[in-house]
Order: C-alpha cells, then structure tokens, then sequence
C-alpha cells in the first residue's frame, strides 16, 4: 500500500476518490481544492477524508461537492463516532 510522502499525493488521492464517488465530472473546483489543502495543513490524512467522504455519501448519495463532506471528513479527523460531538 503506497504511503503518503507528498502534499501532491493526498491533493490527487482524495480528489481522486471523491471524483469516483461522485461518478461525473473531472477536476475540482478551486473552492473544493482549497478545503482539500486546508484539510491537509490540519493533519487529516487521506483515509481519514475517504472515510468521511464514504459515509457522506452513505447519507446522501446525490452529493455534488466536496464541501458537502467536510462535516463527516472532519469528525473522522477528530476520531468521533457518528453522533460524538455533542
């Protein structure tokens, strides 16, 4: 399994990854790849946005951006359960 030893690296796997699950489209917009960044400044890695982006998309799987994601990515960053942040 490859390792994460470059900025560029996370950019183009979650990017990646929420292109797929989003099934259109080709590139990000420049908002989407500033949270992206953002995320990465914060310490998020890759599997931890994939798994907040797979369970955005479990709730609601019409999801149109990546900023749609950033509550579930960011309480997958935290380490809290669905629900944990009360």
């Amino acid at each position: 399994m490859p390792t994460e030893t470059e900025g560029e690296d996370f950019l183009a796997a979650v990017a990646s990854y929420f292109l797929e699950r989003r099934g259109r489209g080709t590139m990000l917009s420049p908002a989407e790849v500033e949270l992206l960044e953002a995320w990465e400044r914060a310490g998020v890695t890759a599997a931890q946005a994939r798994r907040g982006i797979a369970e955005a998309f479990r709730r609601d799987p019409e999801i149109r951006s990546l900023r749609q994601c950033r509550p579930a990515v960011e309480r997958e960053a935290r380490g809290r359960p669905e629900g944990g942040g009360r």
